[in-house]
């Protein structure tokens, strides 16, 4: 069971703080802290040093577990893995571009560790990232890959029967989720090369899209999911044909204010411009 959740307000504008202090007059296992460095690393961070439970799962603002799949998450870790991730995302939206977003939603991104929700042992983990010469999370946009490049092939867990629902607003937003992808391709050269490399040469499809066709075709999945991962990437390779131009402005965009301002703040900038369809994602952290 969930004994300590903390939230981090990390210079959140919708009232975060207030409703995580009336919620936690109700339940004192919920606290809330708050970190004046912006930037999703500062968060993971902060989140991570508060964290006194021994497994650690963190769920981003917007995402909702489905019932029990924390359980399933720390069950995964619990049997030697450093961090276990859900299985599938289930896109959620009320417009209509919003529903064909989800419908063309990249699917083999189930295959790599993604950042909406994981579980991590604590002090596993904290010893591998020591091993790599890491402390703190570096300031990066994408901690999810760069915690899959300090760990081993056999220290990451999928749970499949873990389902979290994460919003996906418009086009707009499927968008920016392409986009975000030359970022990482971009931070993962610049800031970290040797982790950027190390990831390339362990977790090729994590990337790249012809490993990804074949650790999808020659693994042992159903036939059903192997339809619907090929038919999700044919889709989203008509949806990259089609938006080329707008991709590459906004990833040029993106890529450009990461070399002025760092990854921490990357997601700050997505979240203030509407003209992306992007909300905040700011991470919260539950210990079981």
């Amino acid at each position: 069971s969930v004994t300590d959740v903390v939230v981090c307000d990390n210079g959140s504008t919708d009232g975060t703080g207030e409703v995580v202090r009336r919620w936690s007059r109700r339940a004192p296992a919920i606290r809330l802290v708050s970190e004046p460095t912006p930037g999703k690393p500062a968060a993971w961070n902060r989140l991570f040093q508060e964290a006194t439970t021994e497994y650690v799962i963190f769920l981003d603002a917007d995402v909702l577990p489905g019932p029990g799949h924390l359980g399933l998450l720390v069950a995964a870790t619990a049997s030697g893995r450093h961090v276990a991730y859900c299985g599938r995302r289930q896109f959620r939206g009320a417009s209509p571009g919003a529903v064909w977003a989800a419908r063309i939603a990249d699917p083999v991104v189930e295959l790599c560790l993604v950042g909406p929700c994981y579980a991590v042992h604590r002090v596993r983990l904290q010893a591998r990232m020591a091993e790599r010469g890491y402390r703190h999370m570096p300031d990066v946009f994408a901690e999810d890959h760069v915690l899959q490049a300090v760990l081993e092939p056999d220290e990451v867990a999928r749970v499949d029967g873990c389902v979290v629902e994460v919003s996906l607003d418009s086009m707009d937003a499927l968008v920016v989720l392409l986009a975000r992808r030359h970022l990482v391709r971009h931070e993962l050269a610049t800031e970290v090369p040797l982790l950027g490399r190390r990831l390339d040469a362990l977790f090729p499809e994590v990337l790249r899209v012809w490993p990804q066709l074949w650790a999808v075709l020659g693994g042992p999945y159903s036939p059903r999911r192997k339809a619907r991962w090929v038919a999700g990437g044919l889709a989203k390779a008509a949806v990259l044909a089609a938006y080329r131009k707008r991709i590459g402005a906004v990833a040029r965009a993106l890529i450009a204010q990461y070399d002025r301002e760092g990854g921490g703040l990357v997601l700050r900038a997505l979240s203030a411009s509407p003209t992306l369809g992007e909300r905040a994602s700011t991470p919260a952290a539950a210990g079981p």
